[in-house]
């Protein structure tokens, strides 16, 4: 009998690790892609590199919004729609300022949307969610 039972013990993990390994296949795939394009890049002659890295327009800025240019050395990829209606996605938590950067500037407003209304009519508290004594002055 503890023979069955340490089987059904292995068969149960084996099925476990390949269950987080499919989960992964992706990343691995990709990961795979990345070390063979490296592997025919250092192939590669210093000119062509550079041949390649001008028809790619990767010296540019890349544009992230209008009027806000971003770093170099990358390609522009616009996401589908599709992706944003995804339960798991993650809306962007960078808030982009136009204009000088300076520490003496002071901090840009940022406006928040609207909170929606509860069903007995009430909104909910503007510090509800926010730590306490964040913003209070220690002295």
């Amino acid at each position: 009998m503890s023979i069955v039972g340490m089987l059904n013990i292995l068969i149960a993990q084996l099925s476990e690790t390949v269950a987080a390994l499919a989960l992964r296949s992706e990343a691995f795939a990709i990961l795979h892609r990345v070390h063979l394009s490296l592997e025919v890049e250092t192939m590669l002659s210093l000119s062509k590199r550079r041949q390649i890295w001008t028809e790619l327009n990767l010296h540019e800025n890349l544009p992230f919004d209008e009027g806000y240019l971003g770093p170099s050395g990358g390609i522009q990829c616009i996401e589908s729609s599709s992706v944003m209606l995804h339960p798991k996605y993650v809306k962007d938590r960078l808030i982009r300022v136009r204009g000088e950067a300076s520490p003496l500037l002071p901090w840009p407003v940022v406006e928040k949307p609207e909170e929606s209304e509860d069903e007995d009519g009430e909104g909910e508290d503007e510090d509800a969610g926010s730590q306490a004594g964040v913003d209070d002055d220690p002295n």
